[in-house]
């Protein structure tokens, strides 16, 4: 989804979307073009794949040095380092496009105040410790990743330099944007299981619009 983010008007393009699931299914075609391709060439074992736990088996597997590469979040680094502290590997964005990399960015941790507390104040006063520079920063070290306040700082990791320029150079996007009014993250990955199941790419398309109208139907009622 790329070119809709460098767009002049990506949030009102996001708006038109979320109420065509056949247009959202589209765009989404390429993707599920690249994933048929991947398989067919078996560069990712079907099997292996339908009963790996996600953000836990994957990671074993490559700490092993025996895959030739994960598809996973910068953070995975450190637990990388604590399963193989000897494995040489890198971070990069992910080569889907013909002209270079694309940077998927993931709003992982988000921290809100609840409107019914007693205590506001005082919440509001620890969300500012939180996001203060030095906390922000002591957590972005922790998780391999990045700070989302303005200084755009990467943490110095140096298996994860590589996506630096990224931040900045307009070739991201978000992972599970929540200007999509469907749960695009949820969704996607149950066409992406019956892909692995033998399903082809167009499949997977159809998949999508029929989950999407399901869903905006039952949101409906």
């Amino acid at each position: 989804m790329l070119p809709l983010y460098q767009q002049k008007d990506p949030a009102g393009e996001l708006a038109r979307l979320s109420e065509d699931p056949a247009a959202l299914s589209e765009m989404l075609r390429p993707g599920f073009e690249l994933v048929e391709q991947i398989l067919s060439r078996n560069w990712v074992d079907r099997e292996l794949a339908l009963n790996t736990a996600k953000t836990k088996d994957d990671l074993v597997q490559f700490s092993k040095g025996e895959q030739p590469f994960m598809l996973t979040g910068a953070w995975a680094v450190t637990r990388l380092r604590e399963l193989n502290p000897n494995l040489e590997f890198e971070v990069h964005p992910y080569p889907v496009m013909e002209d270079g990399n694309v940077l998927v960015i993931n709003i992982d941790t988000r921290v809100s105040i609840n409107a019914d507390s007693p205590h506001q104040e005082e919440a509001r006063k620890f969300v500012e410790y939180l996001t203060g520079n030095d906390v922000m920063w002591e957590f972005v070290e922790s998780q391999s990743s990045f700070s989302p306040l303005k200084e755009n700082r990467l943490a110095e990791e140096d298996a994860i330099q590589s996506l630096g320029p990224y931040l900045t150079n307009g070739r991201s996007v978000i992972g599970s944007d929540d200007n999509l009014k469907f749960p695009i993250w949820d969704i996607s990955r149950q066409c992406i299981l019956g892909m692995l199941e033998g399903g082809g790419s167009a499949a997977a398309v159809s998949k999508m619009e029929l989950l999407l109208r399901k869903w905006s139907d039952m949101e409906q009622r």
